[in-house]
């Protein structure tokens, strides 16, 4: 049952949850419609055996390349989630959309929206923690801080950094321009 050989047989659902937890060989173990239970076993420093499984999702992609994308380890998928991942996978699949690429897609996606939503105060304070060691002093750099916490967080704090332009910025440094010193 450990064999790397993909069985054309479609049909769905040979694993069961015991059977899952038996398996203590390395390699693939068919669930039907593309989902495999991998197994590998190694020996950990002190020789022990470690067995590690993981789910993974094999499929030929539109345009008739394969493709094999991980679903999750074991532990924290189980095969009853498994299942459902792989029956997302198709649903993709039936309707032209890789998965792997419509994840990338999603992944992507999330990213461009988080960063949509960072806060100025968010991204300044991040600013200064990066640029901590390049800071003429520990002063230098409290200064930067007490500076922005005093006149920019008030006003642009809570902004997401997207919605800032040039009259908001102008709003906060029109009163201590002429007033402040460097």
């Amino acid at each position: 049952m450990g064999s790397d050989t993909v069985v054309s047989d479609r049909s769905k659902h040979r694993l069961t949850a015991h059977s899952v937890r038996a398996i203590a060989s390395s390699g693939l173990v068919h669930d039907g419609g593309g989902l495999f239970l991998q197994t590998t076993v190694a020996k950990d420093i002190q020789g022990r055996a470690r067995v590690r499984k993981s789910w993974l999702f094999r499929y030929t992609a539109p345009g008739g390349k394969r493709r094999d994308m991980g679903l999750g380890p074991l532990d924290a998928v189980g095969l009853a989630a498994a299942r459902t991942l792989a029956d997302n996978a198709r649903t993709l699949l039936g309707n032209g959309i890789d998965p792997i690429e419509q994840k990338k897609t999603a992944k992507a996606q999330a990213e461009v929206e988080a960063a949509r939503s960072t806060t100025f105060r968010q991204a300044a304070e991040s600013y200064m923690k990066g640029q901590a060691s390049r800071w003429k002093s520990e002063k230098h750099a409290k200064l930067w801080a007490a500076t922005l916490e005093a006149y920019a967080f008030p006003k642009l704090g809570p902004l997401p950094v997207s919605a800032i332009d040039v009259g908001l910025v102008l709003q906060v440094l029109e009163p201590i321009w002429t007033e402040k010193p460097e």
